[in-house]
């Protein structure tokens, strides 16, 4: 194998290197690539905590809720006045305490998944 590898850097050093490097490369995509299939395949990785910092839109997408329950639940502005607004700047611009908008957007999701999983076994 070794003498073969000299041979084709004697023939052609530039043409072997460009191989090496291509199949260094390729390996490295197909690590990262297996490593991210791993992570998101895991379904615990999913579940995240509802925070301040998301926004009603990214709530409903991560959850996949529709929009309008968030944003009825966090009672947002609709249009807001000042572009997207997170969790944290609803509760500043309704003036409540951060963590009702959290149990308001946790309540809505569940009640959600809730009422679509009795909603489904019901039709058996």
């Amino acid at each position: 194998m070794i003498a073969h590898i000299k041979r084709l850097w004697a023939a052609a050093p530039l043409a072997t290197a460009a191989v090496f490097a291509a199949s260094v490369l390729a390996l490295f995509f197909v690590i990262r690539l297996s490593v991210a299939m791993v992570l998101w395949g895991n379904s615990d990785h999913h579940e995240k905590e509802i925070e301040a910092w998301m926004t009603p839109g990214f709530i409903s997408h991560a959850f996949k809720v529709p929009r309008e329950i968030i944003l009825d639940a966090v009672d947002a502005p609709v249009p807001p006045p000042a572009g997207r607004m997170n969790l944290d700047e609803i509760a500043d611009y309704r003036g409540v305490p951060v963590t009702t908008l959290l149990d308001a957007a946790r309540s809505a999701v569940d009640g959600f998944h809730a009422a679509r999983t009795d909603g489904a076994a019901n039709d058996r």
